[in-house]
């Protein structure tokens, strides 16, 4: 690994480096509230401080303090190289490999992110710091990433050492055949002005001192933060190029932040649309379900349908919409503003929830094939588009298979739980599925988007059940089998005085729907 030391860097178009003289404020009070500061996170400033490294705030929770926001977790960058910080402290461990950075892990599950000052990246696919306590783990990768900090948690919890082995994040697949922008690793060390303008938008470059209660932007943050505008550092065209799964980071930021993209900025986005499919399936994957979690998934993937992103990361929705009259392209806006409704509402959606949400529409529209013809040996199943988008993103973009199949079966129960499907012994049963309240909730964006099934829903919340529909399919009636009697006559039995009597029907097995 490389650690350079060499001068400032020019700075690059649309940014003017601001030092902390320059940022300070004329009453003397700090930038941001000290008790909105996560008091972990200032004792490893200190401690890193202390023993002479640099280290400040960095990235998401400075943006976010400074715009009224609640920072989701506090990222911190220094001077120290990993294994220095890993030297520091007893509760840490070292993730990845193409972004080396160590977790420090504390007792409730607080886990603050410590990376080294980078220098711009010369070679391929700048991945960002694992994200993922955003939401459920989506690839081997970042399950390898989630195992190790619940491990490490329960350690600290326990007053254990934390485990010191180097956990793995998730590797690309494809390197390009010729050398080009893309970006693929990202471990050359640097200093904290070419850590801020090699990140990949100016409202996220900016640091924060507490020792002086001042913002340090050498990449003009503020000011674009003051417009409520996205825009990268240096030129658009060649920072998308680099890395086009920051036109994805750019949709979910505008979508969360409610920003503006910045002209230059979109019409790189636009030029850079072709480039996402070079990018590696996991890391798509990745960050179109960040798209999804936090309540903001319709202005996200409008925005993302606008670039014409969509065939890329989901091709069974860009194809639906693509055939939809005006009516059943707003119908499905609908849904997916019902699901961000569930979700701001404090609604728990794993991401088989929030998969199942977005692909309902689509199931909905094809015809009913839940029920399956088991006599036949055809298994339950959704639309055609559906499984094999399930099928591809397990096999290429290592989706868990556990999260296909939860989404399969969620969107499955969906007509059960309309009424519009039969189930052998009555609806009442089904309270007892192992994902009945996980689809009860998507059930819920489907009649809030809607307005359909409303009494349907009431029902089950009120602990019962709906009644079917009379046309409404479902498994086949059995035929009873009766056993034979004395002398070979079916229906009977022979009985010690030689009576006979009707034998009672076997009971049918419990259904499997």
């Amino acid at each position: 690994m490389n650690i350079e030391t060499s001068a400032t860097l020019p700075a690059p178009e649309n940014t003017a480096p601001v030092t902390e003289s320059e940022n300070t404020a004329p009453n003397g009070e700090p930038d941001i509230e000290p008790e909105r500061l996560d008091a972990d996170a200032v004792r490893v400033l200190l401690r890193l401080r202390q023993h002479g490294h640099e280290a400040y705030l960095v990235g998401g929770c400075v943006r976010d303090l400074l715009i009224g926001r609640e920072p989701k977790d506090f990222d911190i960058a220094t001077s120290a190289t990993p294994n220095q910080v890993k030297s520091l402290f007893r509760n840490c461990r070292l993730i990845g490999r193409r972004f080396r950075l160590a977790h420090v892990y504390f007792k409730g599950g607080k886990i603050l992110e410590v990376s080294t000052f980078r220098a711009m990246p010369t070679i391929v696919e700048e991945p960002q710091p694992s994200e993922v306590q955003e939401g459920d783990v989506l690839s081997e990768g970042t399950e390898n990433i989630a195992a190790a900090d619940a491990e490490s948690v329960v350690a600290v919890e326990l007053g254990q050492e934390v485990p010191t082995a180097p956990v793995a994040d998730v590797q690309d697949e494809v390197a390009p055949a010729e050398p080009d922008l893309l970006i693929t690793e990202d471990n050359t060390f640097g200093t904290p002005v070419q850590d801020a303008r090699r990140r990949d938008f100016t409202i996220n470059g900016l640091f924060y001192d507490p020792s002086i209660g001042r913002v340090i932007d050498y990449v003009n943050g503020l000011r674009d933060l003051s417009r409520r505008e996205l825009r990268t550092i240096g030129d658009p065209e060649v920072r998308l190029r680099e890395d086009p799964v920051r036109i994805l980071r750019a949709v979910r930021f505008a979508g969360k932040l409610g920003f503006d993209i910045e002209s230059r900025t979109y019409a790189a986005m636009e030029g850079a649309v072709e480039d996402l499919p070079r990018c590696s399936a996991p890391r798509l994957l990745e960050e179109t379900f960040r798209l999804l979690r936090g309540g903001h998934a319709r202005p996200a993937l409008h925005l993302t349908a606008a670039l014409d992103a969509l065939k890329t990361l989901l091709p069974p929705v860009y194809e639906y919409l693509d055939g939809q009259e005006a009516e059943g392209v707003a119908e499905y806006w609908r849904f997916v503003e019902s699901m961000d409704e569930s979700v701001r509402g404090g609604a728990n959606f794993d991401d088989s929830m929030l998969l199942a949400s977005i692909l309902l529409p689509i199931s909905l529209d094809e015809p009913d094939q839940g029920s399956g013809d088991e006599e036949n040996g055809k298994p339950p199943s959704v639309a055609q588009a559906i499984e094999q988008l399930l099928s591809q993103l397990v096999q290429k973009a290592r989706l868990p298979r556990r999260i296909a199949e939860r989404c399969r079966m969620i969107l499955m129960a969906q007509r059960t739980l309309a009424g519009l499907r039969r189930r052998r012994g009555g609806l009442m049963g089904f309270r007892g599925h192992p994902l009945f309240n996980e689809s009860l909730a998507v059930f819920e964006v489907w009649v809030r988007a809607t307005g359909e099934h409303k009494d349907q829903l009431e029902k089950w919340k009120a602990g019962g059940a709906p009644t079917p529909t009379s046309d409404a399919p479902g498994p086949k009636r059995r035929r009873r089998r009766r056993r034979r009697g004395a002398g070979g006559q079916p229906g009977a039995e022979a009985t010690s005085g030689g009576a006979e009597t009707t034998a009672a029907p076997a009971a049918p097995p419990p259904s499997a729907e």
